[in-house]
C-alpha cells in the first residue's frame, strides 16, 4: 500500500468500533463518491450525544486513526433496503430519502491508535501520516489470525 494514495474517513464512535468488530458492514452517508478501495478509518472527537450508547461501549478511543476497511460499493437507499439492511447499518432511525449505503468489509484494527485531526468527507493524510498508517497497518496485518479453513497445505 505504500505507493498508493489512500483516503481516510472520519466516523464517530461507537460506529467506528462496530465497523472494526465487523458488526457494522454498511456506513450510512448523505453523499457518494466514485472511490472504491481501501480507506483509513479515523474517529472524530465528538461523543454521540446519547449517554446510553456512550456508556454501553465504554471508553473508546476518539480523535485519530484506528484502522481501515475496504469500500466495495455505494448504493442508494430506498425504504425497502433501509429496513432490509438495518442489521448491517445499525441505524434505528426512520428511512430518509437521499441516503447512501457504503458497503464495507475486511476491517483491520490498528494495535495502537494514532491521534490526529480529521476532516469532513474523504480526506487524504499527509506523507508523514501515511508512513505511520502503513506501518501500523503492516503490524496489524501480520498479527491477524488466519481462519484454519483457509490454510494452505
Amino acid at each position: 500500500m505504500n505507493d498508493i494514495v489512500i483516503p481516510a474517513l472520519s466516523v464517530r464512535q461507537p460506529w467506528a468500533e462496530l465497523i472494526l468488530r465487523g458488526e457494522k458492514q454498511i456506513e450510512v452517508r448523505t453523499w457518494s463518491t466514485n472511490y472504491r478501495g481501501w480507506i483509513w478509518l479515523h474517529t472524530g472527537k465528538e461523543r454521540p450525544g446519547d449517554e446510553d450508547i456512550d456508556s454501553q461501549y465504554g471508553n473508546l478511543f476518539r480523535g485519530g486513526y484506528v484502522g481501515g476497511f475496504l469500500l466495495n460499493a455505494i448504493l442508494s437507499f430506498d425504504r425497502e433496503k433501509w429496513n432490509l439492511w438495518r442489521g448491517q447499518h445499525l441505524d434505528n432511525g426512520a428511512y430518509k430519502s437521499g441516503l447512501f449505503a457504503w458497503l464495507i468489509e475486511s476491517a483491520v484494527r490498528f494495535p495502537n491508535p494514532i491521534p490526529a485531526p480529521g476532516q469532513r468527507n474523504l480526506f487524504y493524510p499527509g506523507p508523514q501520516m501515511l508512513e505511520r498508517l502503513n506501518r501500523e497497518y503492516s503490524t496489524a496485518s501480520s498479527t491477524l489470525v488466519r481462519n484454519p479453513a483457509e490454510s494452505v497445505d
